[in-house]
């Protein structure tokens, strides 16, 4: 194993609504492959992204580089981070997040109770992130299609489509079989992690395809 993905801490960014929660399953597979691992917590329906980013920053602390995956919300926090932070992290990795922004946050933004879930986030969620990627930056797509936006035509996780996923300039892209929950469970996602937190690439994974963005 890579003293990389060892020697370094990583921090994981949770995506809407569950906050760290819904990141504990993938941080204990991660610990137990080795990783210091530790969850950032932000209140995502009252986003405030500069206010977050300056947050995570803090968290991080100056005392070295981190890694940092970012699901769903969350890889949009993270990719602004390494963006204005680029000195501060040697690694990052997005789970499911919709760069190019979400079909199914706009279509829950046309409605009252949508509005209500999604709160400030809807802005972000729904116009994605400026592309290039910023640098050492990989992403994990999931591929089965199910969830909020089951349709013969959809090719996605269920809630994030692969067209919204990807983004120009990352510097590797995994897509797995797996639906957007399933992003944070399956050990082939932690399999992908693990690779591109060691060597910058996820062809050191087993399973998924993979290519640049």
């Amino acid at each position: 194993m890579s003293a990389d993905f060892i020697d370094h801490p990583l921090v994981l960014v949770p995506g809407l609504w569950f906050g760290r929660p819904a990141m504990w399953p993938l941080a204990l597979a991660l610990r137990r492959r080795g990783a210091r691992v530790r969850l950032f917590s932000y209140p995502s329906r009252r986003l405030d992204l500069a206010r977050e980013v300056a947050r995570l920053a803090a968290f991080c602390g100056g005392a070295g580089l981190v890694n940092l995956v970012g699901y769903s919300l969350g890889g949009l926090l993270v990719a602004q981070f390494c963006r204005e932070f680029p000195a501060r992290y040697r690694y990052a990795v997005t789970l499911g997040t919709p760069f190019q922004g979400s079909e199914a946050a706009r279509v829950a933004s046309g409605f009252a109770v949508g509005r209500v879930l999604l709160g400030s986030a809807a802005p972000v969620l729904t116009t994605g992130y400026p592309s290039p990627a910023p640098p050492r930056f990989g992403i994990i797509i999931g591929t089965r299609p199910g969830g909020l936006l089951r349709r013969r035509a959809y090719q996605g996780d269920g809630v994030v489509a692969v067209e919204e996923a990807r983004l120009p300039g990352a510097t590797d892209a995994l897509a797995l079989p797996l639906s957007h929950i399933g992003l944070v469970h399956a050990s082939r996602s932690v399999e992908g992690i693990e690779a591109f937190l060691n060597q910058g690439r996820f062809r050191g994974s087993r399973r998924g395809f993979y290519g640049r963005t």
